[in-house]
């Protein structure tokens, strides 16, 4: 070997090649990375030491399909998109109620809340007003009837 032969530093793109022969050295294999902390198994490839990509996409719009159009604060796209489930006896979701909770910035839980409270609060008093109402309207019209509260 020659005194440049000796002293040059192989570049970063050069194969390293072996003194004794002019076959190129074996190249070691990357290290297989651990898995990212917070990384669900599921999406963790060990024998390639890399993210599962796939199934992080098909995770990802089952999600999407699951919420149903939700953006990542749960709040529908529009007002029609919120689910309310309601319990026995009471109406149908109001439009109107619906668009100004959307306007506002609730999320399908928070609406949910809101009808759920109305059912469990407004409903009983509402019966008690309709039950006071026509006990008021029974009692007038058999004053009527009669001729008056003192016949």
């Amino acid at each position: 070997m020659t005194d440049a032969a000796a002293t040059h530093t192989p570049s970063s793109t050069e194969i390293p090649v072996s003194p004794v022969s002019a076959e190129p050295a074996a190249v070691p294999a990357p290290a297989v990375s651990a898995r990212p902390e917070g990384l669900p198994d599921k999406f963790w490839d060990p024998a390639k030491g890399e993210v599962r990509a796939d199934a992080l996409a098909t995770s990802y719009l089952q999600l999407e399909q699951k919420l149903g159009g939700l953006d990542a604060a749960g709040i529908p796209a529009d007002p029609a998109g919120y689910d309310i489930e309601l319990s026995d006896g009471m109406p149908t979701p109001d439009a109107e109620v619906n668009a100004r909770l959307h306007e506002a910035g609730f999320s399908q839980t928070q609406a949910q809340l809101v009808y759920e409270l109305a059912g469990e609060y407004l409903m009983p008093m509402v019966s008690e007003m309709a039950a006071e109402f026509a006990s008021q309207s029974e009692q007038e019209a058999l004053s009527r009837h009669f001729g008056g509260e003192d016949r």
